[in-house]
């Protein structure tokens, strides 16, 4: 979840095999077990046969936005990419854990 100044959060979560996400006022939403809060530890994920084993902080990806501009949301089939001012885009997609087969939520960064 991105909180922003308005008392609004952009809540994004993986349902169906796809990306789905909703603006809600903030008294709506109640933080839930699988929700990661700024200073949560990254994780590595492997990325088999294409990139290989990235780390991925979303902690830090949110952090560095605290305070700037939203500027606009754009919605694909990779998922929402976030525009902030003086930001690189944030992204946000699915992947899913080869562990147990869990869909999880991605972040990154990107121009």
């Amino acid at each position: 979840m991105i909180r922003f100044d308005c008392d609004l959060l952009l809540h994004a979560w993986i349902e169906e095999r796809e990306v789905r996400w909703a603006l809600k006022q903030a008294a709506e939403v109640s933080v839930g077990s699988k929700s990661e809060r700024v200073g949560s530890p990254p994780v590595v994920l492997d990325w088999i046969n294409t990139l290989g084993l990235r780390e991925m902080d979303r902690s830090s990806l949110v952090a560095k936005r605290r305070g700037a501009r939203f500027n606009d949301l754009f919605v694909s089939d990779h998922g929402l990419h976030l525009y902030i001012e003086d930001c690189l885009v944030l992204n946000l997609g699915m992947a899913q854990r080869v562990s147990d087969a869990e869909l999880v939520m991605f972040a990154f960064e990107d121009d």
